[in-house]
C-alpha cells in the first residue's frame, strides 16, 4: 500500500507540472536544516528519483570563480555543481554524523523495498543467463554494510548467504584514524544495524545469513565454496581491484557466477561526495597535486577527509584493464554492460577527454559516460 502511495504521489506531480528541480531544491534546504540528513536523502531517492534529471547544461548554474591547474588552464567553477550532481552530500562533513542507533522501522521497511527492486533486476538479468537461485546456491556478498541485501538474498530460496566487509573503509569516510577504538565502534554499529534488519525477517531466512570481517583482495573465504559472488556500489571502492577479482576467482566454485553493480570513478559523479568538484569530471580531470591545490584554494575546511577518500576508497579501475584483469586471471565475461547517460554524453568535450586522458590513458568516453556499470562473469566449468 505504501508503495503504490509513494508511485501516485510521483504521478500527481507530473500530472500538475512539479518539476524534478523545484523537488530537488526543496530536498537540498532540508537536508541543511534538518539533522536527520541521512533519512532525508534517503526519501530524495526515493520520491524523485523515478524519472530522470534534466540536462543539467540546461541549469542556471552560475560561473562563480576560475581554477587554474598546472598547466596553465583556466578552468570555470560553477556554483551548485556538486549539489546537483551529490545531493546531500553535506552529511559527510556533520561531525556528529554516527549510525549509533538504527533506523526506525518505516525506514527500514524503506530500504528493504529499495532492496527487493535492485534484486529484482538483478535477478531477471542472470535468469536470461540460465543462472537462478535455489536451495542449494551459496551467496556472497562483498560490501554488504548493513546486510539489507543479505537478508533479501536470503529470502530468495538460496542455502546460505555470507555478508563480508571491513570497517577501515566507513571510517575512511569519516574525520576519524583508524585505530582499534573507531575499528570497535564502527564494528558495532554495523552489528547493530544488520540485527535490527534481521528482525524484519523469519527465522528460517535469517538464520541462513552470516557476517564476517573481510578484505575482498586477501580474503580468508575457502576455495570453491559459493556459486554466486555480488556486490552494489563497492567495486569502485576497491583500490586492487586485480587482486580482488583473483580471489573471487578462487572463492567461486567452477561454474560459479559472479555479479557486479558499480559506480565508476570516471563517470561525472564517480568522485562520489568527497571528491566531486565544482566542475565537470573534476576528480578525475585534475591530478592528484592539482586535486590537492584546488582543495586547499577553495574547500580547506573539506582537504583531509577528501584527500583521503581520493587516496584510499576509489581506484582507477577503466572498462579497457578491467577486461584485460578478467581475461587474465580466466574469467568467462558474460556481461559487461555500461548504461550510458545520453546527457554525459551531450555535455562532454574533448578538453575534458583530453584532460582524462592525459592523467590516465586507457580511459575512454564509455568510462566518463557510464555512471553505472553491470558485470557478470563466470567462472568456467573445469577449472578449480
Amino acid at each position: 500500500m505504501k508503495n503504490n502511495l509513494r508511485y501516485f504521489f510521483v504521478y500527481l506531480l507530473k500530472r500538475l507540472g512539479v518539476t524534478k528541480e523545484s523537488l530537488r531544491a526543496l530536498a537540498l534546504r532540508l537536508i541543511k536544516k534538518n539533522k536527520l540528513q541521512r533519512e532525508i536523502t534517503l526519501l530524495y531517492y526515493q520520491f524523485i528519483d523515478e524519472y530522470p534529471f534534466p540536462s543539467y547544461d540546461k541549469l542556471n548554474n552560475k560561473i562563480f570563480k576560475n581554477f587554474l591547474d598546472s598547466n596553465n588552464q583556466n578552468i570555470p567553477l560553477y556554483k551548485n555543481f556538486r549539489n546537483y550532481i551529490k545531493p546531500g552530500w553535506e552529511v559527510y562533513f556533520d561531525s556528529s554524523k554516527t549510525l549509533q542507533k538504527p533506523p526506525n522501522k518505516d525506514l527500514l521497511k524503506d530500504r528493504i523495498s529499495l532492496c527487493k527492486k535492485q534484486l529484482n533486476s538483478v535477478v531477471d538479468v542472470l535468469a536470461k543467463h540460465s543462472f537462478q537461485i535455489s536451495n542449494k546456491t551459496h551467496i556472497l556478498e562483498i560490501g554488504t554494510y548493513d546486510g539489507a541485501i543479505a537478508y533479501e538474498l536470503a529470502s530468495r530460496g538460496a542455502a546460505s548467504v555470507q555478508g563480508s566487509d571491513i570497517e577501515s573503509y566507513y571510517i575512511n569516510e569519516t574525520n576519524q584514524d583508524i585505530t582499534n577504538k573507531t575499528i570497535k565502534n564502527k564494528k558495532s554499529d554495523l552489528n547493530n544495524l544488520r540485527n535490527a534488519y534481521r528482525e524484519c525477517y523469519e527465522d528460517e531466512i535469517a538464520n541462513i545469513v552470516s557476517f564476517i570481517d573481510d578484505d575482498i583482495c586477501q580474503s580468508s573465504i575457502p576455495s570453491n565454496s559459493k556459486d554466486l559472488v555480488v556486490s552494489w556500489e563497492v567495486l569502485e571502492h576497491i583500490i586492487n581491484p586485480k587482486a580482488a577479482f583473483q580471489e573471487i576467482f578462487r572463492i567461486l566454485k567452477p561454474g560459479g557466477i559472479s555479479f557486479h553493480e558499480y559506480n565508476p570513478f570516471y563517470s561525472v559523479n564517480g568522485g562520489h561526495s568527497l571528491c566531486t568538484l565544482d566542475f565537470p569530471w573534476g576528480h578525475a580531470r585534475l591530478s592528484a597535486k592539482d586535486f590537492d591545490n584546488y582543495l586547499k584554494l577553495l574547500r580547506p575546511n573539506e582537504r583531509e577527509l577528501a584527500l583521503k577518500f581520493f587516496h584510499k576508497n576509489l581506484n582507477r579501475l577503466t572498462i579497457k584493464t578491467l577486461q584485460s584483469y578478467l581475461q587474465t586471471i580466466g574469467f568467462e565475461i558474460i556481461l559487461l554492460l555500461p548504461w550510458v547517460d545520453k546527457d554525459h554524453f551531450k555535455r562532454i568535450d574533448i578538453n575534458i577527454v583530453n584532460d582524462c586522458k592525459n592523467l590516465y590513458p586507457d580511459v575512454q568516453i564509455t568510462d566518463l559516460i557510464s555512471p553505472s556499470i553491470w558485470l557478470i562473469i563466470k567462472k568456467p566449468e573445469h577449472q578449480n
